[in-house]
């Protein structure tokens, strides 16, 4: 019988999969495409995706290697809808895939081939996406992340401190000298500040506070690799994080609102 293999995405990513639609047809199975550009089986919407996903008997996730800061979001959507999932190895998936038991991998075509084989068993299926949703629910659904997130640095320092974290790219260095003083002189909480630079014009001239650091490379970082960069940087008593625009600029209250926003 055949299966109908699915693969969504919002991205221009769709080449991953395209490139094993040959394959996938020359074993009597049908591929199934979410995304939105015009050759989508289904064009990709938020009123679409859980109805597609619902629609396929398997979703395949091939990972490329280029792109390995690539979260787990299409990952936990299949797993939460209980679809069996064949992935390939992306680091964010391997933290909680259990080949064979929640996901099947594959890091070639003959282990494709193999997976895809596997999946026509019925009793395979139903066991992966029903392992897969457990997985979901216990270790990726967003209320078990931020309650466990809360309950880490709760116990590092119960006085509040907030991380912001600076990607900086632009040459001039008046607009982030400006966010960064709206920063250290907001009222009423005890901030830290860390730019990662990868400006051509060099690290930013930012003024002299002993909360503000700077790290800079010449290499230039993607927006996710300066993010993480910063937030590693952060200090022990840190209990909550901020990511922050480098042109723009906080009220005197905003952090200490943002913090009562957000009660205990």
């Amino acid at each position: 019988m055949a299966m109908k293999i699915g693969w969504f995405g919002y991205g221009g990513n769709q080449w991953l999969v395209e490139m094993h639609r040959d394959l996938i047809q020359e074993m009597g199975h049908e591929l199934h495409t979410c995304h939105e550009y015009e050759n989508a089986t289904v064009t990709y919407s938020k009123d679409t995706i859980n109805q597609f996903i619902d629609s396929v008997d398997v979703i395949l996730l091939p990972h490329r290697e280029s792109q390995p800061a690539k979260s787990t979001n299409k990952l936990a959507i299949a797993w939460s809808r209980g679809k069996p999932c064949i992935v390939g190895p992306r680091p964010s998936y391997m933290k909680f895939v259990e080949d064979g038991e929640n996901a099947l991998v594959f890091s070639s075509v003959d282990e494709l081939e193999g997976s895809i084989r596997a999946m026509e068993d019925e009793n395979t299926r139903r066991k992966l996406g029903k392992n897969g949703k457990s997985t979901a629910e216990s270790m990726l659904h967003p209320r078990t992340s931020i309650d466990k997130f809360f309950e880490s640095f709760a116990k590092v320092n119960s006085k509040p401190h907030v991380h912001i974290a600076i990607p900086h790219y632009a040459p001039k260095a008046d607009y982030i000298s400006l966010a960064v003083r709206s920063a250290v002189e907001s009222e009423g909480v005890s901030v830290s500040v860390q730019i990662a630079s990868s400006s051509k014009a060099g690290p930013p001239e930012v003024g002299n506070y002993p909360n503000v650091n700077v790290y800079h490379q010449t290499e230039r970082m993607s927006f996710a690799t300066a993010v993480n960069k910063a937030l590693k940087m952060a200090p022990p008593q840190t209990t909550h994080y901020l990511v922050f625009n480098d042109d723009a600029i906080l009220s005197r209250k905003a952090l200490k609102n943002m913090l009562d926003s957000m009660g205990d």
